[in-house]
């Protein structure tokens, strides 16, 4: 997940205006405790695409302070299509390290997510589970073999 822009008018109105392409029972409760906590208003959008589109039309005059995006492909198409504003967040910087945000302060990741690669071709047909991932043993290995795909891959 990724945090972008944020608008101090939006602390000072008491509410923040959200963009999400994130699914509403992941990030509700987020927002709820929030505005619980903070008391400011978290006006959402929800969208599964057409964010970029939305945000073009809406140029300068866009409500939103904050857009939450799922993914690299989203995050790259925004910046690349100048929709984003740099934040200057103290706050922010001293959170999250360099290598996750970006070097214009665009953007900030707030999580990242591992993808797993197996390859039966190198491994041969072994039982593996969600469990097995746990041991250091399996970790190494699952690692080893998917950093050797990557590289074959590319």
């Amino acid at each position: 997940m990724t945090l972008l822009a944020t608008s101090y008018s939006a602390l000072a109105s008491e509410e923040v205006n959200v963009y999400s392409y994130r699914q509403p029972f992941l990030v509700k409760p987020l927002f709820d405790e929030f505005t619980k906590q903070s008391g400011v208003k978290v006006n959402v959008v929800f969208a599964k695409k057409g964010m970029a589109e939305r945000l073009a039309r809406e140029g300068e005059y866009s409500p939103a302070d904050v857009l939450l995006t799922t993914d690299i492909s989203r995050l790259v198409e925004l910046h690349d299509k100048s929709l984003l504003q740099a934040v200057d967040s103290n706050k922010l910087e001293q959170a999250i390290s360099e290598q996750f945000r970006a070097n214009d302060d665009t953007w900030f990741a707030l999580t990242t997510r591992v993808r797993n690669i197996y390859s039966a071709k190198r491994l041969g047909n072994i039982e593996l589970s969600y469990e097995d991932l746990a041991t250091l043993n399996t970790k190494v290995v699952y690692v080893h073999v998917a950093v050797n795909t990557l590289i074959t891959l590319l």
